[in-house]
C-alpha cells in the first residue's frame, strides 16, 4: 500500500514538473469598481402648487423607473415654508405629507423640514427675493452636487439614471 502510494505520490510529481510549462497563466481580474451612491435633494413646500402635482409624480417614477437601485439612490424632500419667518416643524412635515397621503395613498418619499431660513436650500441656490420652488440638487457620492434651478422631472429623471449608470 506504502508501495503505491509512493509510486503515486512521484508519477504525481513527475507530471507536474513535466508539465508545468504548458499551465496557463492565472489572469488577475480587477474588482469591479464601486457602484456610485446618488443622492436627490428635492426642495418643496405645501403652498408651491407644482411641488403638490410633482412630489407625487416623482415618488411614482422612483419606485417604477428605478427601483432596481434601490439600495443605490436616495430621495430627500426638504420642506421649506416661508423662510423668513416660518421655519417648518417635525408636524409641519408630517402634515404636509399625510396631505400628499391623502390624494396619493402610495406617496413614501422621505420628507425633513430644511432647517432655520432655509439654511439647506441656500447651500445649493443663491439667496433671492423670488423664492423659487421646486428645485432639486442630485449628488453622486456625496460630492459634486449638481444644482437644478426648474425641477423638470423628465430631465431629473434623465440625470439620476446616468449617474445610476443606466
Amino acid at each position: 500500500m506504502i508501495q503505491r502510494l509512493s509510486a503515486f505520490l512521484f508519477a504525481a510529481l513527475l507530471f507536474g514538473c513535466a508539465n508545468a510549462g504548458d499551465r496557463p497563466e492565472l489572469v488577475k481580474i480587477p474588482p469591479e469598481p464601486p457602484k456610485s451612491k446618488v443622492g436627490l435633494l428635492m426642495f418643496s413646500a405645501e403652498w408651491c402648487v407644482v411641488c403638490n402635482k410633482e412630489l407625487p409624480e416623482l415618488d411614482e417614477r422612483v419606485k417604477s423607473e428605478l427601483a432596481e437601485y434601490g439600495d443605490r439612490l436616495t430621495v430627500t424632500v426638504y420642506v421649506v415654508q416661508d423662510i423668513e419667518h416660518d421655519p417648518p416643524t417635525p408636524s409641519a412635515v408630517d402634515e404636509y405629507k399625510t396631505h400628499l397621503r391623502n390624494k396619493h395613498p402610495s406617496f413614501s418619499l422621505t420628507m425633513v423640514p430644511d432647517p432655520w431660513k432655509g439654511k439647506t436650500y441656500f447651500t445649493y441656490f443663491k439667496k433671492s427675493p423670488k423664492f423659487d420652488l421646486p428645485r432639486a440638487v442630485i449628488l453622486v457620492d456625496e460630492k459634486a452636487p449638481q444644482p437644478y434651478p426648474k425641477a423638470d422631472l423628465d430631465t431629473i429623471m434623465s440625470e439620476l439614471k446616468s449617474a445610476l449608470g443606466r
